[in-house]
């Protein structure tokens, strides 16, 4: 049995109101079911002083947060000014929901912590960790789990022909489809930032990191590790942001163009145009909490992602297999490795996204296959994708650093 700290930084007073919470409540009851000790510290509650003496009191195998919360874990300094992980020598777990280059992402920008492991959702990533961050030790690939709640919790699967909704997606718009001018940007950064969007509207499963080394190659630019570094930090999520948004526009509006309802989720839908609710078989509910967005894959016979992971897979993935949907989701390389086309789950070809309609409407009007794609994806998500598949993963190769490192 291993004790395990997970810091957070949010309230957990109601975990279904957004999504870390959840995660952090799953992942911790993963970690116990396989027959681990949890201990809590949250940096947003009143007495986490008390928590982290309790916490401490014996010495952890591991800590773990998500992203941004790296930033109060460095700041633990001891009377000594040491900090209390380093102190104590053991590994800390930095699990990143996004891309590492999101600027929030402090644990690839700042070093601090001896014994730095860092989990990326895309697998591509891992092999960046290590050139935009030096001071981390060990990167590993692992993809979020997936989520149930509500109605289908136990069990209580709604069939497929008794679903409420045909298609939805959930999933906020970030009006980064615009005009492509990036006016508050140095000119010469604009137009990098413009040519890496071309690679990757050319091939929507190039990796921006990618996508940029071939434009800085076409273009006969040499730069050092540090400007590339700094690149990233400051530029290339503008990229990735951009892209998110062209390619669930592009998606839903082929749905749409051709007559298929599709009702939506999120914040952000109105403005700028060109917006989807110009397409009159799109329905735009306004936001929702994480928790209520689990209802409706639950409600839903069909669950839409479009989450612009090349080498990962999105949550809502996982997530609507185990709420009883049948997932149709943008391709991957990992998908592609873990899952079959039209079996357990639907995705398309970006050089072909004018086939995709008639894949939809052909699964939509048999109600009896669409039944058995949604039990077969299930079935693979129950076995394989769940929260506590994800912290097996975390404690192998903390178990793995450790042994190498001597710790």
């Amino acid at each position: 049995m291993a004790n395990i700290v997970i810091f957070c930084n949010e309230s957990m007073k109601n975990p279904d109101a957004g999504y870390t919470p959840k995660w952090n409540t799953e992942l911790a009851k993963a970690f116990e079911e396989l027959g681990n000790k949890v201990f809590w510290v949250n940096f947003s509650e009143e007495g986490v002083t008390n928590s982290i003496v309790e916490a401490f009191k014996e010495k952890p195998d591991f800590a773990f947060a998500f992203n941004w919360v790296y930033a109060n874990v460095l700041n633990l300094k001891l009377n000594d000014g040491e900090n209390l992980i380093n102190k104590l020598n053991i590994p800390f777990v930095s699990w990143f929901w996004d891309g590492i280059c999101v600027p929030t992402n402090p644990a690839v920008r700042f070093a601090g912590l001896n014994h730095l492991i860092v989990a990326c959702v895309s697998e591509d990533e891992t092999e960046e960790v290590t050139m935009l961050a030096p001071h981390v030790r060990q990167t590993f690939f692992n993809p979020l789990g997936g989520t149930v709640i509500g109605i289908s919790k136990g069990g209580g699967i709604i069939p497929i022909n008794k679903r409420k909704y045909h298609i939805s997606y959930i999933g906020s718009r970030l009006n980064f489809y615009v005009d492509r001018n990036f006016i508050n940007l140095p000119r010469e950064i604009a137009q990098i930032i413009n040519d890496i969007i071309d690679v990757m509207i050319a091939d929507p499963l190039t990796p921006a990191m990618t996508a940029l080394r071939q434009v800085l190659k076409v273009k006969n630019i040499s730069v050092p590790d540090n400007w590339l570094r700094n690149f990233c930090f400051k530029y290339l999520n503008i990229a990735n942001l951009y892209m998110r948004d062209w390619s669930r526009l592009k998606v839903i509006r082929t749905l749409a163009n051709a007559g298929i309802n599709i009702d939506i989720w999120g914040g952000g839908h109105a403005t700028p145009k060109p917006s989807w609710e110009d397409e009159k078989w799109v329905t735009c509910h306004g936001g929702c909490s994480y928790g209520d967005g689990l209802q409706i894959m639950a409600n839903s016979q069909i669950t839409l992602n479009v989450g612009m992971f090349p080498g990962g897979l999105h949550d809502r993935v996982t997530s609507g297999m185990l709420n009883g949907a049948v997932v149709l989701t943008d391709p991957s390389t990992y998908y592609h490795k873990n899952f079959v086309d039209g079996e357990d789950s639907l995705t398309f070809d970006w050089k072909h996204l004018d086939e995709l309609p008639e894949k939809v409407i052909k699964l939509l009007v048999d109600e009896d296959r669409m039944q058995r794609v949604a039990d077969l994806g299930r079935k693979k998500a129950l076995e394989n994708h769940t929260w506590t598949s994800r912290a097996k993963k975390i404690i192998e190769q903390v178990q793995i650093y450790k042994a190498v490192a001597g710790i």
